[in-house]
């Protein structure tokens, strides 16, 4: 009786029974999702294909770095502040608690790290965590932002410790800008973040101090530029021309 009428066992018999279960193609936007689909809902191999997320690596480019004084200027951030970028409109789902917490344990090495927090989300809650850690001076709200391509660029990585994300668009973003990525397992994009090249990859969201190291391993000059250059190199691979064409062989083949 408990099962028949819980909400979770019929929206799981829904989703096992939708559509995409008997379609002709499944289209997995990470190779994470794929490995899903096979393992939770038994989709044939011989019916699915990856195709990642495509980003738009004219608008998220290096050369807006011109714009990295002015959009510091607006948060009184300086040209030597090392600066972590978050960027979403869920905060509890990506992990600003976790980050936050890390945050506080890498400024009481260095004093020239800040945290700047773009996205819609209530920023109360978290404001009041940074205050209990003293360090709510380094936290910055920047709250939703048009011009999200020059934010990329006033940064020197992106944080994104999210618990869950089939293939983050955010991530794609900051590569295709040239910034080194820190995400976790659960994302669909870092599975394609080689550990320590393009960025680090964390096991757990909630492991601070793992969070906290991988952090501080970017302070090194000759890694961040090195990681900046093949961050973009790979956001190159992922570019929007290069998804339409991969969803446009699989229409073709829909259609013989």
């Amino acid at each position: 009786m408990g099962r028949a009428l819980s909400p979770k066992q019929w929206a799981k018999g829904f989703i096992e029974d939708a559509p995409y279960a008997k379609a002709k193609k499944v289209i997995a936007i990470s190779e994470m999702v794929h490995e899903d689909m096979s393992d939770y809902y038994g989709v044939p191999e011989d019916r699915m294909v990856t195709i990642y997320n495509g980003v738009d690596i004219e608008r998220f480019h290096p050369r807006n770095r011109k714009y990295r004084e002015e959009i510091r200027g607006r948060y009184g951030l300086t040209p030597d502040d090392f600066v972590l970028l978050f960027v979403s409109h869920n905060f509890r789902l990506k992990g600003l608690r976790y980050l936050i917490q890390a945050f506080s344990l890498v400024r009481a090495k260095k004093n020239n790290v800040k945290l700047l927090i773009v996205g819609r989300d209530r920023k109360a809650p978290y404001h009041r965590l940074a205050k209990r850690l003293d360090c709510a001076d380094d936290v910055l709200f920047a709250g939703g932002v048009r011009d999200l391509e020059r934010y990329y660029a006033s940064a020197d990585i992106l944080v994104h410790p999210t618990f869950y994300d089939p293939c983050s668009l955010v991530v794609l973003e900051a590569l295709a800008s040239g910034l080194p990525v820190i995400t976790t397992r659960c994302n669909g994009a870092g599975w394609i973040i080689q550990e320590g090249k393009e960025g680090l990859v964390l096991d757990d969201a909630r492991d601070i101090e793992v969070l906290a190291e991988k952090i501080l391993y970017f302070f090194q000059p000759r890694i961040l530029k090195e990681s900046s250059r093949c961050a973009r190199s790979l956001a190159q691979r992922y570019s929007q021309k290069r998804c339409y064409r991969e969803m446009l062989k699989v229409f073709q083949t829909l259609g013989d």
